[in-house]
């Protein structure tokens, strides 16, 4: 019994695409050691030429790489910071009374909604819906859990 080429070509095809679906975490971890790899390859190599041995140029290399992305992370987070807790301090009536000053026709379409006291007291409701413990502690939980996972991929990415 002869079988088609073309068919054994797409059941190849279809187990490549399952067998990297499987595998999925492993080629992503892969791609990212190869990228990481391809930055700093000449580091290490310049550092070979100056005669020193190659597991430390390696060290060396892996050492700079981490105080970038650290170094990246310093310069970013604490703004963020900063901006999350200056954003945390303002009253959102406040806030929109200065844009009412500000704006005169958009008072004019907030009134199709309701009055001033309507519109705080809706506003307060949803932002307390949003703010209730369950939402902030799953919020919480998927944060942690995706610290977890992005540091188990970088210690994986680095030790291959």
């Amino acid at each position: 019994m002869k079988i088609n080429p073309n068919i054994l070509r797409l059941i190849g095809v279809l187990g490549v695409f399952f067998l990297t679906f499987i595998f999925f975490k492993i080629v992503v971890y892969l791609t990212i050691s190869m990228v990481i790899f391809l930055v700093g390859h000449p580091l290490t190599v310049k550092l070979e030429k100056l005669k020193i041995p190659s597991v430390p140029a390696a060290l060396i290399t892996i050492i700079v790489l981490v105080a970038i992305v650290a170094g990246f992370f310093y310069l970013t987070v604490p703004p963020l910071i900063a901006e999350i807790s200056f954003l945390s301090e303002l009253k959102l009536f406040d806030v929109l009374q200065n844009i009412l000053n500000h704006y005169p026709n958009f008072k004019s379409l907030l009134h199709k909604f309701g009055n001033e006291e309507e519109l705080e007291q809706n506003i307060s409701q949803q932002i307390s819906g949003y703010m209730s413990s369950s939402n902030i502690s799953t919020i919480l939980h998927h944060a942690l859990g995706f610290a977890g996972t992005a540091i188990g991929g970088i210690l994986c990415v680095l030790f291959i």
